[in-house]
């Protein structure tokens, strides 16, 4: 049986509407982190909690103490609450402990109530995606 012209123009509209009805319930592109200072996250926690954010720090992973610190003096003085625990997954982030003990950019999800291991931290970076070296190297260097 072949099809006439009414059916197939009926068929491709009903397409278009599902097509179009399926459109708008999916998300366009992922949500962008939003680029911002861990004093701003410090200061402000609440207005960030479940954001994907990005930030710049000195970075430590070591057995119960993966963090990011404001700056290498507070980790080195640890001073934990300038500092925000980290939970990065090696598949996701995988140069991740080369650039342990460096500045490092770094892009994941930010969390109010997560305080890490003893609850030293002042909140928790989860779901870590980016890792690099900050600043970043210019060609030729």
């Amino acid at each position: 049986m072949k099809p006439n012209a009414f059916t197939v123009r009926r068929l491709l509209t009903i397409l278009l509407i599902a097509t179009g009805t399926f459109s708008v319930l999916l998300p366009v592109h992922a949500e962008e982190p939003e680029s911002i200072s861990i004093v701003r996250l410090l200061g402000a926690p609440e207005q960030y909690d479940g954001k994907k954010v990005q930030i710049t720090g000195f970075m430590n992973l070591e057995f119960e103490g993966n963090a990011i610190y404001l700056s290498k003096a507070d980790y080195d003085n640890g001073v934990y609450k300038n500092g925000l625990w980290l939970e990065v997954d090696s598949a996701r982030a995988p140069q991740a402990k080369t650039l342990s003990g460096q500045y490092v950019l770094l892009e994941g999800t930010f969390r109010t109530r997560n305080h890490g291991h003893l609850g030293l931290w002042s909140g928790a970076v989860t779901d870590v995606t980016r890792v690099i070296a900050w600043p970043p190297k210019k060609a030729g260097q």
